[in-house]
């Protein structure tokens, strides 16, 4: 099954390439960004949803509220990233009644050194750029 990411997280792409090795990325059928509508609380930067055994559904949060909730600032490149290594390490073991392990943990860092060679091939190195910025710089790679 192709995964597919919505346009908000489209720049994510080139990070997935070679992902296949650590988990089973066929599973996930949709990768889609998000923003808390203004006035709510945040209450998660990332989730997983099992909707079948071979359908996971992963939702990142893009931008975040600040001024009290009433604007909304685009994440970082590294926030995104990280949030998408902890959801993908959830691929392996989701069945386990506590799945939030030392080999979940290992797998999470597995997933980000793979993230990490990917930005230095790309020739990234400001990991702390905003996303929004991020992705009119990459456009064209």
């Amino acid at each position: 099954m192709k995964t597919r990411l919505t346009k908000d997280v489209a720049f994510l792409k080139p990070f997935l390439k070679g992902v296949r090795s650590l988990v089973p990325l066929r599973k996930v059928t949709l990768i889609r960004g998000y923003r808390v509508a203004k006035g709510l609380n945040e209450l998660s930067y990332a989730s997983i949803i099992r909707k079948s055994k071979n359908d996971y559904r992963i939702n990142l949060q893009t931008q975040f509220l600040i001024d009290n909730g009433k604007k909304h600032h685009y994440m970082t490149l590294e926030k995104i990233l990280i949030n998408l290594a902890h959801e993908l390490a959830h691929l392996k073991g989701w069945d386990h009644p506590d799945y939030h392990r030392p080999y979940h943990f290992k797998l999470q860092s597995k997933i980000m050194l793979h993230f990490s060679k990917k930005l230095s091939k790309l020739k990234i190195k400001d990991h702390s750029i905003r996303i929004d910025r991020f992705r009119s710089k990459n456009a064209k790679r």
